[in-house]
């Protein structure tokens, strides 16, 4: 198509900080999100896809559709088709540029790089202007350090296209085949990014392995070495596809990640909804917890601080420790010779969550047991500071034995405290082998599973949960360990069952969980089509009654269907295996003290 460049063609481009002296109340005002017609979301989706051509066709990662960065467009492409001004292109009629439009719209991350079309052009004329741009156009269109981006169209009066770009470092998204809306082939391409490696205490760690899976569950799916370029084989049977990317850092800490892909030919009229993007949430709901008799939690998205550095800043090595938590640990005393202290360490941030009280555990160990004291902890948050705890030989089981320290705080920075510090001295003659310190909420009371969590920042975005159970003061506190998170798209707990039975025995009842908060409600229904088995609800479970009159001894396999209301989710199956025996005995086990 040959491009023409007129005078309401004019392309602007613009890359501001200016939205942050805007006060968030100021900024949210008026935004509310627009509709869009399901003929336009496709175009939508088509800018996306000819985008991440580009910029494939240059050896530059696909973006990854946001529904935030979308919502932001697409206001933005009907505040001004309604009020058109190419000369100021880039500032909407409330008088704000596109970081705060993002930001009023929810989205986490960076933005404010924004390409427009002061008029309705289709898809590949959009992509290509741009890209023909000697002005900055095809700089933001291909800047690989962009790693989302939200499409607004209008075709009111001369009509509108904005074009969003943003990027949030605690997201790796996944993206199929650039974001093409379907495909006719079952073996499609991925990208899956890596976390940015960053010295946050809220950031996650380059991950090391990496899990495929059309279930969101990840149930018998092998773990392999994180790679981003990778080929899966999507099941068959047209329809949406939904496949998810789990990915673990050093740690262990946990990012969960999808797309969707039509395999087959989209039909006409079907509706692109949130379910089709990337997006963030504020709370996150937790099963299957366990509080082993505590009466209190707490909870972390994986926070924690790593980096040890001596007095003048400069980085401790690390040395191998298996029963490190990745495996690493810093020594005090060091011999990093720089002139400071070498029996002090400390790893701070000036970037965390303010006002919100929180507990800091500190991991440590001694290599022998003196008499007297072994080291000392403090935290300074801002213009809070806790005092020094004394850690003496007595307080360690054993030589080489890792403990954890508990020490409350709250972050309240102001311009002349701007920092969190976590800070060790060793005080006795032992070596000090110092792990991490991991970061959870305060202990908050716990009600019973599941369990919705008001993530800190109002962005939950599929990172793993560590949870920990304790006293409503934070003692006897447990282990951490990862909670069961509800997917997105779920799935079901347990994902299949067998059961033994006998023609004497009583009707067995049995029942399985269902994760996704999607089918909350009246979102979906239960088939089968068993004479052995009766399938119903139960509020947020599958009940199930096996029918074992008159079955002959033998075994007998089944299914049972969740169907979800909402087509662009695929239905989730329960295999069911009853054994029909002749007589069922009872076995009594000898308890075994450990």
């Amino acid at each position: 198509m040959k491009f023409s460049m007129q005078r309401w063609f004019v392309l602007f481009l613009i890359l501001l900080g200016l939205g942050g002296i805007v006060a968030a109340a100021a900024a949210q005002s008026g935004y509310t999100p627009v509709s869009q017609s399901d003929a336009l979301a496709r175009q939508e989706g088509a800018v996306v896809y000819l985008t991440n051509l580009a910029r494939a066709a240059r050896g530059i990662p696909p973006l990854r559709w946001n529904w935030q960065l979308t919502q932001s467009a697409r206001w933005f492409a009907a505040d001004k088709a309604a009020a058109p001004n190419c000369a100021d292109a880039h500032r909407d009629t409330l008088g704000n540029f596109p970081d705060v439009r993002a930001r009023a719209f929810g989205y986490p991350g960076s933005a404010g790089a924004e390409n427009v079309w002061c008029v309705y052009v289709p898809p590949e004329q959009a992509v290509e202007g741009w890209l023909k741009s000697n002005t900055g156009h095809a700089d933001q269109l291909l800047n690989p350090d962009h790693r989302e981006v939200g499409i607004g169209y209008n075709q009111n009066g001369e009509g509108w296209l904005a074009q969003d770009f943003g990027s949030d470092n605690s997201f790796a998204p996944l993206i199929i085949e650039n974001e093409s809306l379907s495909t006719a082939a079952q073996m499609v391409n991925l990208y899956l990014y890596d976390r940015r490696a960053e010295d946050l205490f809220t950031a996650l760690q380059p991950a090391v392995s990496m899990q495929i899976s059309e279930d969101a569950c990840f149930n018998n799916t092998a773990v392999q070495p994180y790679q981003s370029q990778s080929t899966f084989n999507l099941s068959s049977g047209e329809g949406w596809k939904r496949v998810y990317a789990r990915t673990r850092d050093a740690y262990g800490r946990s990012l969960t990640v999808d797309d969707s892909i039509y395999l087959g030919s989209l039909p006409a009229g079907l509706p692109l909804g949130e379910e089709h993007f990337s997006t963030s949430r504020p709370t996150v709901t937790l099963y299957g917890l366990d509080a082993q008799g505590r009466s209190d939690l707490q909870l972390s998205l994986g926070w924690l601080g790593d980096a040890f550095k001596t007095g003048k800043n400069n980085l401790l090595p690390q040395i191998a420790d298996p029963a490190a938590l990745n495996g690493k640990a810093v020594l005090l005393p060091h011999n990093r010779n720089d002139g400071s202290d070498p029996n002090m360490a400390w790893v701070w941030t000036t970037s965390f969550f303010t006002q919100q009280p929180m507990v800091a555990y500190f991991r440590l160990k001694v290599n022998s047991l003196p008499e007297g004291e072994a080291a000392r902890l403090s935290v300074t948050a801002g213009t809070f500071q806790s005092g020094e705890v004394i850690l003496r030989s007595s307080d360690f089981p054993s030589t080489n034995t890792y403990i954890e320290v508990p020490l409350s705080f709250t972050f309240t920075p102001d311009q002349n405290n701007p920092f969190l510090i976590f800070k060790i001295r060793r005080t006795g003659s032992a070596e000090v082998s110092i792990d991490t310190v991991t970061i959870f909420t305060a202990p908050q009371r716990f009600n019973g599973s599941p369990f919705v969590w008001q993530v800190p920042g109002g962005a939950y975005r599929g990172q793993g949960v560590w949870v920990r159970f304790s006293g409503a003061d934070g003692s006897n506190f447990t282990p951490l360990r990862e909670a069961a998170v509800s997917q997105r798209d779920g799935c079901l707990s347990p994902s299949s069952l067998t059961v033994l039975a006998a023609p004497s025995s009583a009707t067995p009842l049995l029942s399985a969980l269902v994760l996704p908060s999607y089918m909350a409600g009246d979102g979906w229904s239960v088939e089968e089509n068993l004479p052995w088995l009766q399938a119903g609800r139960a509020g947020e479970r599958v009940e199930l009654r096996l029918l074992t009159g008159g079955l002959g001894l033998g075994e007998y396999n089944g299914e049972v269907i969740i169907r979800p209301e909402e087509r662009a989710y695929p239905p989730l199956r329960l295999s069911v295996r009853l054994v029909m025996a002749e007589r069922l005995y009872p076995v009594y086990l000898p308890a075994v003290n450990r």
